[in-house]
């Protein structure tokens, strides 16, 4: 039998990777240098169809429309060609890594009777017995960043013991330091950058851009652009293709500035469509300076400007509750709330009618905890429409005995 027949990976699916060797695999860089020649590190998605152990030991790269594959596990670079077939990549890794298709560490000799039990043993006392390194990587950072977990989460001997009690096999891959968490999300994200660079190439329709600007929990004010289009099978994507901190005055200027790095390192001037935000007058003017860089030639840029009909149903909204000029509204009782002026606050919000009076009542429901457990003991079991204006007026007294101002 032919050695690229006995080396090839389709008649095995199922891997049972070596946590030793798996713990051995380090991330090749975006682009790499072999024979004075270099390649660039591709998005991967052939890695996603096929299951053969080379993808877990190591990634694909590109030159000149042709495919390679890097070994994770050399110390130097090496790449091999798998344009017609991974064999060469499974016959390294058979022959200068004794490791076979399963991911399994090839034995030259014989093992003892007792060498098989031990390994038996420790088999049977694991309880990940098919373990892809990459994913389980993947998982555990987007855990983390998801639920904004410490990175030091990996160094407390507390969350390691639990894991380990879950599945101890799992001791050889469970980091110890908080910097190479860092550096793993770091990786993935650019991991999935690329990822959506590959898609934004083979989209069927222009790219559209929305983006909307919020303050953080740790107060940092950032601006979030999400790209809008048809995939390659007709169907739409909405993707976060970056988030970038705001310098300075929130201004359409300093917007621009922090978006167009996005859009630029991904989207030409020929793919870019239309662009959406509020309807503030800021967000006009970084669209403005957006395409003005990125598309100079076109001549009206405003054309390419949706209004969001989400912030236009909230200022019709807003109009129609405080009238006119509600922005001044709010900023005046916001003032009035911050010098302690309470009764000023309520009078200004009974102006407004029966909304205003409604607003009044609720803020004096919720402003200690026993009016708030008066009001749940005469609801009951819920708000209900037998709730009525004589019992309200039972309600009321109860928790304002010296009601002389109204509502």
């Amino acid at each position: 039998m032919s050695s690229d027949t006995e080396m090839s990976d389709s008649d095995s699916l199922v891997l049972n990777l070596d946590p030793a060797i798996a713990a051995s695999v380090r991330p090749g860089p975006e682009r790499a240098v072999y024979n004075h020649r270099e390649y660039i590190r591709h998005p991967g998605i052939r890695a996603a169809q096929d299951p053969s152990v080379i993808w877990n030991l190591g990634e694909e790269y590109e030159r000149n429309h042709k495919r390679f594959w890097r070994c994770g596990i050399c110390k130097k670079t090496k790449m091999l060609a798998i344009q017609k077939g991974t064999s060469s990549a499974l016959r390294h890794l058979k022959k200068d890594h004794k490791i076979d298709k399963q991911g399994r560490r090839i034995r030259t000799n014989q093992m003892t009777i007792v060498e098989a039990t031990t390994i038996a043993a420790q088999t049977v006392a694991q309880v990940v017995t098919r373990f892809n390194a990459n994913t389980f990587r993947y998982l555990l950072i987007r855990w983390i960043v998801t639920m904004h977990i410490a990175l030091t989460c990996v160094e407390s001997e507390a969350f390691r013991d639990w894991v380990l009690y879950i599945a101890p096999g799992l001791k050889d891959y469970l980091v110890k330091s908080a910097n190479t968490i860092r550096s793993w999300i770091l990786w993935e994200f650019a991991k999935q950058r690329r990822y959506i660079k590959q898609e934004l190439v083979t989209a069927r329709s222009r790219i559209h851009v929305s983006f909307d600007l919020w303050t953080s929990p740790n107060a940092k004010p950032l601006v979030g652009v999400v790209f809008h289009f048809l995939d390659k099978d007709l169907k739409v994507q909405n993707l976060l293709a970056g988030m970038k901190r705001v310098r300075g005055a929130k201004t359409g200027e300093n917007i621009a500035e922090a978006v167009i790095p996005v859009i630029e390192g991904m989207v030409s001037g020929e793919q870019l469509g239309f662009f959406i935000g509020d309807n503030a007058g800021e967000n006009g003017t970084a669209i403005r300076a957006i395409l003005a860089h990125l598309c100079p030639d076109l001549k009206d840029p405003d054309s390419r400007r949706v209004r969001c009909l989400g912030h236009i149903i909230n200022l019709t909204a807003k109009a129609f509750l405080f009238g006119k000029d509600a922005d001044a509204f709010e900023e005046d009782s916001r003032i009035k709330k911050e010098l302690s002026k309470f009764e000023a606050v309520r009078e200004l919000w009974r102006k407004k009618g029966p909304v205003g009076k409604f607003h009044n009542t609720v803020c004096f429901i919720r402003k200690n905890p026993q009016r708030r457990e008066a009001f749940l003991e005469t609801c009951g079991s819920g708000i209900t429409p037998d709730i009525k204006g004589e019992r309200l007026q039972l309600f009321v007294p109860r928790l304002r005995p010296n009601l002389n101002a109204p509502c």
